[in-house]
């Protein structure tokens, strides 16, 4: 029975990989075989990118794994893979950081970027010192509307209560008092 649970609880996925980290295009898309990787399910996202990591012998742990459905879509790469067939496998992309887009170095001028900081910080204590003005103002109106929504809940329970009333002073009479026409 422990092994029913166990091999109930992994999953086969079948991966073609496409690797654009290598320089050289030695392994194409389309010639890629299909290869097994059997995953644990409910296992954390680390964990499955080890497995895959392992089981098709990709030892840079800085690449980055894109896994692909069979219209091109990205999938999550986490322990909720659904399984699939040898015929439609997924797409994994492997890929080093920054590999289309080379990063630059800090593109913003600081002379600049400290005026609109101080800018920003300017309209901020302005917003605070509107708030603070209109701080008397805001406790009256908070207090009139509290006291505007309990009137309107008293008024809701004495209706409520002479309802009540009404239906506990009715009492069973028997059959009724008009025959029906049936």
């Amino acid at each position: 029975m422990a092994a029913d649970r166990k091999a109930s609880s992994l999953s086969r996925v079948w991966v073609t990989i496409h690797r654009s980290d290598l320089a050289s295009e030695t392994e194409d898309k389309s010639k890629s075989v299909p290869r097994c990787v059997i995953l644990p399910q409910d296992s954390p996202t680390p964990e499955i990118q080890d497995i895959f990591r392992v089981s098709l012998a990709l030892q840079d742990e800085n690449l980055v794994l894109k896994l692909r459905n069979n219209r091109g879509s990205l999938i999550p790469i986490n322990g909720f893979i659904t399984p699939n067939s040898k015929f439609q496998p997924y797409v994994l992309e492997v890929t080093r950081r920054y590999q289309n887009v080379k990063p630059m170095k800090r593109s913003v001028k600081i002379n600049g970027y400290n005026d609109i900081i101080k800018q920003r910080l300017q309209q901020i204590v302005k917003r605070i010192d509107k708030l603070e003005q209109l701080e008397p103002e805001m406790k009256s109106k908070r207090e009139t509307t509290i006291a505007k929504n309990m009137t309107d809940l008293n008024v809701k329970m004495t209706f409520l209560n002479t309802r009540m009333h009404e239906a506990e002073s009715t009492k069973w009479q028997g059959m009724f008092k008009k025959h029906p026409l049936w």
